[in-house]
């Protein structure tokens, strides 16, 4: 358990990379400190600007991270926001980074509705972008023991202005 994420279980180890964050999610703008990254995460700053143009309205970026969940590390379910009354307004982007994934590897990151049934269930296919818009419980399943490599992820959090 950290302070990010007190509910994980103290045997879950996965990468974590914050790019950019603010100290206050419902508030701050991450957007000026990732223009502001170095040159070599440029593709940082040409993927948020994607991210812009496929959701509808204005967002905030609050943060940005990059994860990678090898073999052995569970997700657990969870909201992006533990403000409930805020999580309409909520959207995350996941990039997947990897260059192949196979479906017999899993990592899938699934989408639970209100009665905690799976809603949707997302391969991580190499360029894929999933939206999850209305922060509903989710989570990224742990990937099979034959899978070789780490499952990653560019995640972009950010709030609805409009």
């Amino acid at each position: 358990r950290t302070e990010r994420d007190p509910e994980a279980h103290p045997l879950d180890m996965y990468w974590y990379y914050p790019l950019v964050t603010v100290n206050d999610r419902y508030q701050g703008d991450a957007e000026p400190e990732l223009e502001a990254l170095p040159s070599n995460l440029e593709a940082v700053q040409h993927v948020w600007r994607s991210v812009q143009k496929i959701v509808p309205g204005t967002v905030r970026l609050y943060e940005c991270e990059y994860t990678a969940n090898s073999f052995g590390t569970e997700g657990h379910p969870h909201h992006d926001s533990p403000r409930e009354e805020l999580r309409s307004r909520h959207v995350t982007a996941i990039l997947y980074c990897n260059n192949q994934w196979r479906l017999e590897w899993a990592g899938e990151t699934v989408i639970f509705n209100e009665r905690h049934d799976i809603h949707a269930a997302v391969l991580p296919k190499a360029g894929r972008i999933c939206l999850i818009e209305g922060d509903p419980l989710h989570v990224a399943r742990g990937v099979s023991r034959i899978c070789p490599e780490a499952r990653r992820v560019l995640v972009f959090k950010m709030w609805r202005e409009d």
